[in-house]
């Protein structure tokens, strides 16, 4: 009846097809659709997340990224609000923290959901060493991850030297 529900690996049937659409199981939960909104079911078919997201991921150290009405949030396994949903757009960099976009400008959060960065820059480029290459208005600056300035934004273009570990700029 294009309902979908979850099977055992010798084909018996444990959750029933009741649902418009689901994702594997990860973390312990399953991403289900009901009347056009996602949330999450556990093994025993309970919901964890109510359904009421327009998107979301699958989990990942108890997290996963959210749409609601257009914005990007992030919340935990219990459907806590971690990082709310007032984004237009979310993304986990490869070591954890969040790039966020507000208002057409860029900014970075910790996993925890702590805005370390307010969105106020055209681009952002986290070092992923605390510090962070900035850029506003054509021009290019280094500041922590609590948002001091330690090279001005004065340059037509920073870069990072990994292997040397030192900045180069024009």
């Amino acid at each position: 009846n294009g309902q979908y529900g979850f099977v055992d690996s010798q084909g018996r049937l444990r959750i029933a097809n009741r649902y418009d659409d689901v994702r594997s199981f990860c973390e312990g939960l399953a991403a289900i659709k009901i009347r056009g909104k996602w949330g999450f079911i556990n093994h025993e078919d309970k919901i964890a997340v109510q359904p009421i997201y327009e998107e979301v991921t699958a989990f990942r150290n108890g997290l996963s990224l959210v749409r609601q009405k257009g914005l990007s949030g992030m919340i935990d396994k219990n459907g806590k609000q971690i990082l709310p949903t007032r984004y237009e757009f979310v993304k986990v960099l490869p070591h954890g923290n969040l790039l966020i976009k507000q208002a057409n400008l860029f900014g970075l959060a910790s996993s925890e959901g702590n805005v370390l960065i307010n969105p106020k820059y055209n681009s952002l480029e986290d070092l992923n060493n605390d510090y962070v290459i900035v850029a506003r208005d054509g021009k290019y600056g280094v500041i922590t991850l609590k948002g001091i300035s330690t090279i001005p934004l004065i340059y037509d273009f920073i870069g990072y030297d990994v292997f040397n570990d030192y900045f180069l700029a024009l």
